[in-house]
């Protein structure tokens, strides 16, 4: 591989020989670092953390771990590689408000991504490459200027990028480590054995640290320094105290409530950390519910044990309240905001949720819900100026998606698996407002699609059980990003739509293609992957005279990139076990020896 050229079909066209970069040409519409990143501004008034002007001024305790994390991340510094710090904490712990201290301290201020904003691999680290492009060089660099290459969602262009950065900045100089912020690595899309979380690199370039939060019982990276929060630790008990300690006495709202039951802000304090064990959403969920008068300071005795009983709870109240809305209003909202995958405005949630009217939508949002929603309001010129809702916290999509199959109490087993079957039919309905109406020749067309169809439209799809349909569409599988549409197959069950899509997997990239030409090779590897429903599909928009073929002399098996080197490839090989077992060996430039089983590629 050394002396390739990598290219796209436009943007930066890149030379490598031995590591030196030849040149940098730009041709057609690039991408720029500017429509890659993710802007976090509004992270820390979903997380309640803004007090003031200052983004964090609500952020309390942590002080001992934070601490361990700066001890972490000078001794990964100071080894030979680069390497990874892990914070790995249950469910409701405050993971994400430490890693939004972290990113908006203004000490740090490190390239950060949030799984909040996208779980999206190829999204992650476009995010990060900008970030970090903009952090780590100088202000006339041609790196801050320039597009980003065609194949910038590729995990190795990524791993080169970082590369490069760092070397430039040792160049210069600059000894202090490079740190990069992720929250929530556990919620990326489970990666193959042996990978890291959102296709980063499993070994990073000396001084290179990735700081990450994690829930227990995810793959972690290989040598990764884990600092884990215990939720009965007495350091997590006495920040979650000097917490709720901190907002009895400062928000004006919740001592007027502790006032009005006669309840002290230390027998508060007590009776909160008692009911909350030690998980942190939970404390602060309560508190909003004290402070909006949905709960009364002195019925904390009431409250039932976990966060799955406490929603199953508070979904009964609200049924109880509301009775008239919930089966129409209620839960079909409750699905569509398990389902969706970033904020969206109340217009667009009362559409997806059935066409209801606005008004109960808006009222049941800002009512019942409010509580269990992070809600970032627009200025009053906006389009829809009452702002954007999401989920506060991902503990209760759990709820909403079914998956408290284990827990000891059978009636929130059944209020769960009721709440997953509303959060199913959500997507079906997700999925028919997003998806192209087809035009007077019954065809789709799918670029008029909105952004957030382009993101997530596979995502719903494959959720609602019509990926086998969409699979056999040509010009959904010509505009469908290939990335999503590999992560989501599995749920395809109809052969002919696995052949349809493993066809488009072996075009590879087609960004260099026109639209005529993406479809004509689409046919091909159709007929060579005797998809014919999609062959068929493909010629059936050709024009009359256009030559296509009926057949293919091909018996190979579809090809699949192998990601794991963050350099070029040097040597590829194969080695014998001694059960007379053949693994595929590859080396290198990244001085990394890699293993692989050719059955399952990994």
């Amino acid at each position: 591989m050394i002396g390739s050229v990598q290219g796209g079909g436009s943007g930066p066209t890149v030379g490598v020989n031995h590591g030196t970069v030849a040149g940098t040409i730009l041709a057609g519409n690039a991408t720029g670092l500017a429509d890659v990143v993710l802007d976090p501004s509004l992270i820390p008034l979903e997380l309640g953390l803004t007090v003031d002007d200052e983004p964090v001024g609500g952020f309390t305790g942590r002080g001992w771990l934070v601490e361990k994390i700066d001890v972490r991340i000078a001794q990964v510094a100071a080894r030979p590689v680069g390497g990874y710090v892990l914070v790995e904490a249950e469910a409701g712990l405050g993971k994400s408000a430490l890693a939004t201290y972290l990113a908006f301290s203004p000490t740090r201020r490190w390239p950060a991504h949030f799984s909040r904003q996208s779980t999206s691999p190829e999204a992650a680290r476009a995010n990060l490459a900008a970030q970090i492009t903009y952090v780590h060089t100088p202000a006339d660099s041609p790196d801050r200027s320039g597009g980003l290459p065609g194949n910038y969602t590729d995990p190795a262009w990524f791993a080169q990028r970082l590369m490069t950065i760092q070397a430039q900045r040792r160049a210069r100089g600059e000894v202090s480590p490079l740190v990069i912020l992720i929250d929530g690595l556990d919620e990326a899309p489970t990666p193959s054995a042996g990978e890291v979380a959102f296709g980063l690199p499993r070994t990073l370039p000396p001084g290179v640290v990735v700081v990450a939060t994690t829930r227990p019982g995810h793959p972690l990276p290989l040598g990764a320094r884990v600092e884990r929060i215990d939720v009965t630790g007495q350091a997590n008990l006495d920040d979650l105290r000097e917490h709720v300690t901190f907002r009895a006495r400062s928000d004006r709202a919740l001592t007027g409530q502790l006032a009005a039951t006669q309840v002290t802000p230390e027998a508060f304090t007590r009776g909160l950390l008692a009911a909350a064990g030690g998980v942190w959403i939970y404390a602060l969920l309560v508190m909003d519910q004290v402070r909006d008068g949905d709960l009364r300071a002195d019925r904390l005795d009431a409250l039932p044990a976990g966060l799955a009983g406490y929603y199953s709870q508070n979904l009964r109240r609200i049924r109880e309240l509301n009775p008239d809305r919930w089966d129409g209003v209620v839960l079909p909202l409750l699905g569509t905001l398990a389902a969706v995958t970033e904020p969206v405005t109340s217009t667009t949630l009362a559409l997806w949720s059935g066409n209801l009217p606005l008004g109960p939508v808006q009222d049941v949002l800002d009512g019942p819900l409010r509580p269990f929603l992070a809600h970032t309001r627009e200025d009053r010129e906006a389009a829809d100026p009452t702002g954007w809702y999401r989920l506060r916290h991902q503990s209760l999509r759990d709820f909403l998606t079914g998956r408290e199959t284990g827990h000891e109490d059978h009636t929130v087993v059944q209020q769960s698996a009721r709440c997953a079957h509303a959060t199913r039919q959500a997507h079906a309905r997700i999925l028919a407002c997003i998806t192209p109406a087809p035009d007077q020749a019954d065809l789709r067309r799918w670029d008029d699609a909105s952004s957030y169809a382009l993101a997530h439209l596979t995502y719903h799809a494959a959720a609602a059980g019509e990926l086998d349909r969409l699979g056999l569409d040509p010009g959904f599988l010509l505009w469908t990003p290939l990335p999503s549409l590999l992560r989501t197959r599995n749920t395809v069950t109809d052969l002919q739509a696995r052949r349809a899509i493993a066809a488009r997997e072996l075009m590879g990239s087609i960004n260099a293609l026109a639209r005529d030409e993406q479809l004509r090779w689409l046919h091909v590897w159709a007929v060579k992957y005797r998809s014919t429903a999609l062959a068929a599909a493909c010629a059936a928009r050709f024009p009359p005279d256009a030559p296509h073929a009926d057949g293919a002399i091909w018996r190979g098996a579809p090809h699949t990139q192998l990601h794991g080197h963050t350099r070029w490839v040097s040597a590829v090989g194969t080695w014998t076990r001694p059960d007379g077992t053949t693994l595929l060996v590859t080396a290198g430039d990244d001085e990394v020896v890699r293993l692989w089983d050719p059955h399952t590629l990994h």
